[in-house]
Order: C-alpha cells, then sequence, then structure tokens
C-alpha cells in the first residue's frame, strides 16, 4: 500500500514539475518574441536615421556641386569678358 501511494505521488509530482516547466517555457518564449520585436523596431528605427543622414549627405553634396558648377561657369564668364576687353579682335 505504501509503494502504491509513494508511486502515485511521485507520478503527480512528476507531472506538477513538468506542467511548471512547460509553462516556464512558454513564458520564456513569450519573453524571447518580446525582445526580437523590440530588436526590429530598434532595428527599423536605426535604419530610417541612416536613411535620413544618407539623403541629408547627398543634399549637401548636390548642393556644393551645383555651387561648385555655378562658381565654374561664373569664372569662365570672367575669363571671357577679360580676354575681350584686353583683346578686342
Amino acid at each position: 500500500m505504501k509503494k502504491l501511494l509513494l508511486m502515485v505521488l511521485t507520478v503527480a509530482a512528476t507531472l506538477v514539475v513538468e506542467k511548471a516547466l512547460a509553462q516556464d517555457e512558454r513564458k520564456t518564449n513569450k519573453e524571447r518574441v518580446e525582445n526580437t520585436k523590440a530588436d526590429v523596431r530598434r532595428e527599423s528605427r536605426e535604419v530610417k536615421k541612416d536613411a535620413k543622414k544618407a539623403g541629408r549627405k547627398m543634399k549637401r553634396s548636390a548642393k556644393k556641386a551645383t555651387g561648385d558648377a555655378a562658381e565654374d561657369v561664373e569664372r569662365g564668364a570672367r575669363k571671357v569678358k577679360r580676354d575681350v576687353r584686353d583683346n578686342p579682335n
């Protein structure tokens, strides 16, 4: 009788422990999913920020390039005026 009672208690304890472990694993998986979602959101923000920064750099370099081209044109125009003034033929 004692052996039977001991076996029943052992089986019950095993089931309780397995259930607790399963719940803990589900909770761990849920936390892992939440952490992954947070990582994805963080990465998305970083990518957006990098894209904005790259866009600003491109805009700045385009402004600089057009400014440089305008300066070249002005320089060429001044040279032509100077050449015409120095040599009217």
